[in-house]
């Protein structure tokens, strides 16, 4: 039983991990992609 919990545990932070870095890569992507589309404009002008 314990080994089973310990496994469950360690599934279970696994997926949260990788759950909370998606969503930060997300996070991260969105900001760069906003800065990229507005650093054209100022360079245009």
């Amino acid at each position: 039983m314990e080994l089973q919990k310990q496994q469950l545990r360690q599934q279970v932070a696994s997926t949260y991990r990788s759950d909370t870095r998606d969503r930060i890569t997300c996070q991260i992507r969105k900001i760069f992609n906003s800065s990229r589309l507005d650093e054209p404009m100022p360079l245009r002008r």
